[in-house]
């Protein structure tokens, strides 16, 4: 009898596992740069990264044996996404069991392994994430002028989604920070004018108002989807194509070559307010058709719910007519997660050649 047969070789490939790779080897190329900024070469009148982010900076902690993009900076960002998310969205009503969490914290970590994190700072629990995420940020968390200009873009992104009546698209980015963040943490990367803001009756109740609303949203998505798999799975893609195409919405004047940095400090070069005001209005339709499709949504769980207790009062013609309703808002729901956001989307305005140099 021959020798038994070597279990076959398994490898992690796929999209992820190359996105994984390329993030690692930008990172280890940034890290080269700013610690050897002698040998990354100016191109033509152009800078390079290293000259654009002061190296000079880092040449202060060398002595402390720290790097750029270092283990900490790496696992701590990590969390970021593995514990955060599923953290954040609990805040809002999303229904975290134990078992997604432990799965989508598993996902990363090996997401993290393969971009070069020591296991050592890899968490297999939940609680270890929170606890080396708690650890971290208390020893590195403090003001910082550049995180609150990284704010300000990101909060800068949020707005061109929002409506500007009331004051909503200046005040409600802030408001979102600071209650995912709490005051403490907040008021590390907001402006006090942005504090402020945040503070505002109008703002909170706007925040509240529409956390109540994705409470309802949760729960209602929980029950459903937890009984009825099928329906869960047909949604899921429904939902994931919407999410699509609000992530394709985020191009244009977030567009740069790789590396590309202008002496200036410009970079993209920037659209003409023309433009950019008709990409925000198209950004905000695609946005209000995403909330209709999740209010139909909404409407048809509730009118079901109406239906049942109706049936059960001895209603039946009202009970009758509350189906009626729940289908049709059901249909329309799809319709316009699937065919409004696509006719939405294809209503993109042209801006190729709109930039202004």
């Amino acid at each position: 009898q021959g020798p038994a047969p070597s279990p076959p070789k398994r490898y992690v490939w796929g999209k992820g596992f190359v996105f994984a790779r390329q993030v690692r080897f930008l990172h280890a190329s940034m890290r080269f740069m700013l610690t050897h900024p002698e040998l990354a070469a100016p191109l033509g009148a152009r800078r390079t990264v290293a000259e654009s982010l002061n190296p000079s900076e880092w040449e202060k902690h060398a002595g402390n044996g720290e790097t750029p993009i270092n283990q900490e900076d790496l696992a701590y960002t990590l969390l970021t996404f593995a514990y955060l998310i599923p953290r954040g969205l609990g805040t809002w009503g999303c229904r975290w069991s134990a078992k997604d969490k432990a799965a989508f914290l598993h996902l990363w970590k090996l997401v993290g392994y393969v971009m070069g994190i020591q296991e050592r700072f890899l968490t297999d629990t939940w609680d270890d994430a929170e606890r080396l995420f708690t650890i971290t940020r208390e020893r590195l968390a403090g003001v910082s002028p550049i995180g609150r200009d990284l704010t300000e873009t990101v909060m800068d992104v949020l707005k061109d989604y929002l409506p500007s009546v009331l004051g909503i698209a200046e005040s409600v980015p802030p408001a979102l920070i600071t209650h995912q963040l709490g005051e403490r943490y907040a008021a590390m990367i907001l402006t006090p004018e942005r504090q402020r803001a945040a503070r505002r009756p109008f703002t909170r109740l706007t925040l509240r108002t529409g956390l109540v609303l994705l409470w309802i949203y949760y729960g209602i998505r929980s029950v459903l989807f937890r009984r009825f798999k099928t329906l869960a799975a047909f949604m899921g893609s429904v939902f994931s194509e919407a999410g699509d195409e609000v992530i394709k919405s985020w191009r244009d004047e977030y567009e740069r070559r790789p590396f590309d940095v202008p002496p200036d400090a410009g970079s993209i070069p920037p659209l003409s307010p023309e433009s950019l005001t008709r990409l925000r209005a198209w950004r905000q339709k695609l946005v209000f058709t995403l909330a209709a499709g999740i209010g139909l949504l909404v409407s048809s769980t509730l009118g079901g719910g109406v239906a049942v207790a109706l049936f059960l009062l001895a209603h039946p013609e009202g009970a009758r007519l509350s189906v009626w309703i729940a289908l049709g808002c059901f249909v329309l729901a799809v319709a316009t997660l699937k065919g409004g956001l696509a006719r939405v989307s294809r209503q993109r305005p042209d801006l190729h050649g709109a930039t202004t140099r």
